[in-house]
C-alpha cells in the first residue's frame, strides 16, 4: 500500500509472532501491538517486548490468513 502522506501511528496496527516484530514495532512509535502465539516465543517473551495483546491464533482477532 502507498501513502501519499504517513499515517498516523494511532491508526497503524502491528501483528507479529516474534519478540523482534513488538521490538521493532515499539521502536517505530506504533502503539498498537499485537502477538499471536504461532513462533517460537512465549506469551510471557512477547508482553515484555512490548506486545499490548496477545493471541492464542490468529482467528482470535478475527483476521483470515
Amino acid at each position: 500500500m502507498l501513502f501519499r502522506s504517513q499515517p498516523e501511528l494511532s491508526h497503524v496496527v502491528v501483528l507479529g509472532d516474534t519478540v523482534a516484530d513488538m521490538i521493532a514495532a515499539k521502536n517505530a512509535g506504533i502503539s498498537n501491538r499485537i502477538a499471536i502465539l504461532s513462533g517460537v516465543h512465549t506469551e510471557a517473551d512477547l508482553i515484555s517486548a512490548g506486545a499490548n495483546f496477545v493471541a492464542s491464533d490468529i482467528s482470535e482477532i478475527g483476521v483470515e490468513a
